[in-house]
Formats: C-alpha cells, sequence, structure tokens
C-alpha cells in the first residue's frame, strides 16, 4: 500500500459545510468550516476554525466581508460562504497534522495551480536507489 501526502501550499477550496459552537472549558463562540480542497482531481477534507468572540475574530471578519457576509451593524451572513471559492494555504505543524494557515477568496488571487503533483508519493525517493 502506498500512502501519499498532500504537499504544503495553496489550494482551491469550496466550504462544504460550516457550524458554530461554544467551548464549555473557555467560553468562546467557534464556526468550525469543512473545506473540500481540490488537488489533481482528489478531493481532502480539512477543518477551519475561527473564534467569533470581541478582539479574537478579525480573520473571520476579513473573509466575510470579502464576500459580503458582514453587515454595517457586524451582524454575520454565514450562507454567504457557501457562495465562493477560496485559496487555502495548506502547511504541516509540528505534529504532523495538515492545517490551514490561510483562507482567502478566490477571485482575489491569481490562479497559482501548477501541473506539478501535488500529491507526495515517495517515488523519487525509490528511483535514488
Amino acid at each position: 500500500m502506498k500512502l501519499n501526502y498532500l504537499k504544503a501550499g495553496d489550494y482551491r477550496c469550496i466550504v462544504e459545510e460550516y457550524n458554530t459552537k461554544t467551548s464549555t472549558r473557555t467560553g468562546y463562540s467557534y464556526i468550525n468550516l469543512q473545506l473540500v480542497v481540490e488537488a489533481n482531481g482528489k478531493e481532502v477534507r480539512i477543518q477551519k476554525s475561527y473564534c467569533l468572540d470581541v478582539c479574537k475574530n478579525h480573520q473571520i471578519m476579513v473573509l466575510l466581508k470579502s464576500i459580503g457576509g458582514l453587515k454595517k451593524k457586524r451582524e454575520a451572513n454565514f450562507e454567504m460562504l457557501y457562495q465562493y471559492e477560496y485559496w487555502a494555504s495548506l502547511d504541516y505543524d509540528d505534529y504532523g497534522n495538515l492545517v490551514v494557515t490561510k483562507l482567502e477568496v478566490a477571485e482575489e488571487l491569481e490562479d497559482e495551480e501548477s501541473s506539478d503533483d501535488v500529491f507526495d508519493t515517495g517515488e523519487e525517493e525509490d528511483d535514488a536507489d
């Protein structure tokens, strides 16, 4: 069995689902975005969470404002998240987990997709032997 991993980089994605929850430990409210990343015809699902509380919500406010999902009185329309494609910057954390480091609306960025294989199969290492 071959194990593949997704190379770190920028990928197109959509929001498949979202939910909001309040942490029982911290009392903060969060929005959890379930993203579907498209890479070489394969779909990879990953979660990105944003805090919704005062002084901790700047990133999600910027994203919502860019898609028209934030009204003048700061009322959020999360349903707008479904109507756009995004660029997700993916990287690996210290524990080897794939994480979203940045999420932007796709129309604001140039099409940076390359034809290179984005899944590392380790074949380069096998060929060197």
